[in-house]
């Protein structure tokens, strides 16, 4: 099926129109170009040489470009491509931590129950609470040793305590 004339004439003017502009945005880039690279039109400012600029290819281009000026004019700029010039900083010599003495928390009986059969318990440790536990069973470090009728008995490590 082939178009209707009207609509192949509307589709050819359209490409016209559009390699026309893109042939003026060449020609304009293609301008720019050249009179940034050549010295048809002098500039009142005094031209500033690069030493790591070779040639005089890029004279144009190293005279109107700023950050070259400002490196040249301004000695404490750094080259961002060149080694670091600047001295590290002497480091403060700093002083240990002193070892902070851990605060042991306690347990806290929250339930029991007992019976010859299955004795449970419930602690607390500091803000956390355990699951039922059994005698040998261990919660944040303390173990269950031993659950009596009216108390238990935890241990961890050295420290020894009866809850009630």
């Amino acid at each position: 099926m082939t178009p209707p004339p009207q609509d192949k004439k509307v589709q050819n003017l359209g490409i016209g129109i559009m390699l026309a502009v893109v042939l003026l945005l060449g020609m304009r880039s293609l301008q720019t170009v050249n009179t940034v690279l050549s010295d048809s039109h002098p500039i009142d400012e005094p031209a500033v040489v690069h030493k790591k600029l070779v040639g005089d290819d890029l004279k144009g281009v190293t005279q109107r470009d700023s950050l070259i000026a400002i490196a040249t004019l301004d000695a404490s700029v750094r080259d961002p491509f060149g080694p670091a010039a600047v001295e590290p900083k002497p480091r403060k010599r700093s002083r240990a931590p002193r070892p902070v003495a851990a605060r042991v928390v306690e347990p806290l009986l929250a339930a029991l129950i007992f019976d010859d059969i299955n004795p449970t318990v419930q602690i607390t440790v500091g803000k956390k609470r355990s699951d039922w536990l059994r005698a040998g069973d261990l919660f944040q470090g303390w173990q269950v040793a031993e659950i009596d009728a009216r108390s238990v008995r935890v241990k961890k490590g050295d420290k020894e305590i009866v809850l009630h």
